[in-house]
């Protein structure tokens, strides 16, 4: 991400990142939705574990996409110098929602992991929204390092 920031910078497009930069996770997903029985059977073939991971990956492999966008966007925003402001956005992710949200659906709720497996896609594609929301902010542009 702040490689491809960089690149902008230095093409005078200051804050421009290359849609192509999200395919990776893109095709991550995909991989995972096509071959998980193979790639978590090569760690354990145990049927109750292939299981749990084919359920992982059916509900959180499709989020990779938003995560990876998350990812590009969030370094894109620490390779300008503003790491405070990822964090305090990491941060704002995971505590105000990951976690109480995990606490909830596991451990008050008991409904089971399907529905973790799915707080993590959600929480996913919530780091992607808010990175979306800061980068087009551009406050991160003017961010000098010391």
């Amino acid at each position: 991400g702040a490689l491809l920031l960089g690149f902008g910078i230095l093409r005078g497009e200051p804050g421009h990142i290359d849609p192509g930069a999200f395919s990776t996770k893109s095709l991550l997903a995909v991989a995972y939705r096509v071959y998980g029985h193979e790639i978590i059977a090569f760690f354990d073939a145990a049927p109750a574990t292939v299981a749990d991971g084919q359920s992982y990956m059916q509900w959180v492999g499709p989020s990779y996409v938003g995560l990876g966008l998350g990812i590009v966007l969030g370094s894109a925003i620490q390779g300008a110098g503003a790491t405070r402001q990822t964090l305090l956005l990491d941060s704002l992710v995971v505590f105000v929602f990951q976690i109480p949200v995990s606490l909830l659906v596991v451990g008050v709720l008991d409904l089971g992991i399907e529905r973790l497996w799915q707080v993590v896609a959600v929480t996913y594609f919530a780091f992607a929204i808010t990175y979306v929301v800061a980068y087009r902010r551009g406050s991160f542009l003017g961010t000098v390092i010391p």
